[in-house]
């Protein structure tokens, strides 16, 4: 009987957790350039307005004045929205829907990186340590945490992308939409969630195909066992035939009947 495949051996090596690792790793950096970097909308190259870019963390003007500001200030430079700088106008600047998608920003964050470090531990026992990865049930449910992490990782990409793509052309909290555009920070953003869509895809992809190797191979094990009974049966039959016919031949012949 041949022994049952390692399949936690190959864990690391196959091409579907392959693609969860580049994948998991590039939506980490994609989303880590958009949290960090102040384009998610931006003015076009060829207008001329008050208003520069906008990101998550950081408003830019040049001499901007809000028409509800009592105190008529003109805001200069890059500040953080939270800044005491911003005070005046912060309610307009950071209205509910965008101080929600900040919150889910952290908490995308938090879960990419957890994706990664979970699929860096895993490759590691392979292409750093040189270690196989036995069949643990650790090392599954951590795959599984890993796409459930993608999982609410790409929904939450998703909310943020789609409201600031539509709040985008509110004329009520961006001043002329019409010289705006969405910029290189919300691209990455929206590859990242490509990216991690993927990754996903992916791991569902590596536990089928494993469920599909165990099942086949359970078949092959059913099939085997099978046909070991069936040689034991004929063996046991085979023998007792045997048997028979040697006790038949030592057994004595029956006394002949004497004359008188």
């Amino acid at each position: 009987m041949q022994p049952a495949p390692n399949f936690g051996a190959r864990l690391p090596r196959d091409l579907a957790f392959r693609c969860v690792l580049v994948c998991t790793v590039l939506a980490c950096i994609l989303y880590f350039v958009a949290f960090v970097t102040p384009n998610w909308i931006e003015l076009k190259p060829e207008m001329e307005s008050t208003f520069l870019r906008l990101g998550l963390w950081t408003a830019c003007f040049k001499g901007y004045l809000h028409p509800e500001d009592y105190v008529s200030k003109a805001y200069y430079g890059c500040w953080y929205i939270y800044y005491p700088e911003y005070y005046y106008i912060r309610s307009w600047l950071n209205p509910p829907w965008f101080y929600a998608v900040q919150m889910l920003s952290i908490l995308t964050l938090i879960f990419l990186i957890i994706a990664t470090v979970i699929v860096s531990r895993l490759a590691c026992h392979r292409y750093v340590s040189k270690r196989r990865i036995e069949e643990l049930p650790a090392n599954l449910k951590q795959l599984k945490l890993c796409g459930a992490m993608h999982l609410l990782a790409s929904c939450a990409i998703l909310v943020q992308i789609i409201f600031v793509g539509l709040n985008s052309l509110d004329r009520r909290w961006m001043p002329r939409p019409d010289y705006n555009r969405l910029g290189f920070s919300y691209a990455c953003a929206c590859f990242a969630n490509f990216a991690s869509f993927f990754a996903l895809a992916f791991t569902v992809i590596r536990f089928v195909g494993k469920s599909e190797e165990e099942l086949l191979f359970a078949e092959q094990q059913q099939l085997i066992g099978e046909d070991d009974a069936e040689t034991a049966d004929k063996f046991a039959a085979g023998a007792s035939g045997i048997d028979k016919k040697f006790t038949a031949a030592r057994r004595p012949a029956p006394p002949e009947d004497s004359l008188v």
